[in-house]
């Protein structure tokens, strides 16, 4: 079997909504350089996700097999390849876990996502200084978690306000209209 590789990103929350613990975000961003991995920084193509099959991805929190907080092949959470990466949206069990960590999201304690993974091609550039891995295709993905400290500082989670939104597609439209008002309310401030 494959030793499964490991990476992070950050996440967001915006809702206040507490009944459903509703979160969404980015588990990979293409195209963007990671954090140095020990002498060399990464890079996932955005076609390396191209056919992968999902139906069988879960959440974790900080990697932990033992602590699961959604999934794919149970429909508690949805996974779809955009022109930025790979953006989910999950409804945590309600759980302690759940509880626990959907709290330290909406405080601003936990806002980063990580995914471990099988690479099945990459190529690296040797005349970078660390040296730039980058990832062509994954082989397999069978994790997303909730980290603290995230090898991408591309990758998001968000507590979602919009908690009756069921078509991921229209979710990503009303977030991307939201994220819309709320930059020209930031830019009136400036």
């Amino acid at each position: 079997m494959d030793e499964i590789e490991v990476r992070s990103i950050d996440i967001e929350l915006r809702s206040e909504d507490t009944k459903d613990m509703i979160i969404s975000g980015y588990a990979i961003t293409f195209n963007k350089e990671s954090e140095d991995l020990g002498g060399f920084k990464e890079i996932i193509d955005k076609r390396a996700l191209d056919n992968l099959d999902l139906s069988d991805v879960a959440l974790l929190y900080q990697h932990k097999t033992d602590d699961i907080l959604a999934s794919s092949n149970s429909k508690t959470m949805t996974l779809q390849v955009t022109e930025k990466g790979l953006y989910f949206r999950a409804e945590l069990a309600n759980t302690q876990l759940g509880r626990d960590t959907y709290e330290l999201i909406k405080r601003g304690d936990l806002k980063s996502m990580s995914f471990g993974f099988n690479v099945e091609k990459d190529d690296w550039n040797v005349r970078t200084t660390p040296h730039t891995r980058n990832i062509r295709k994954i082989k397999s993905l069978k994790e997303i978690s909730i980290v603290t400290f995230p090898a991408y500082k591309s990758s998001s989670v968000a507590k979602r306000m919009l908690t009756n939104c069921t078509d991921l597609n229209k979710c990503m439209q009303k977030e991307v209209n939201q994220n819309l008002v709320e930059a020209k309310e930031l830019l009136k401030n400036i």
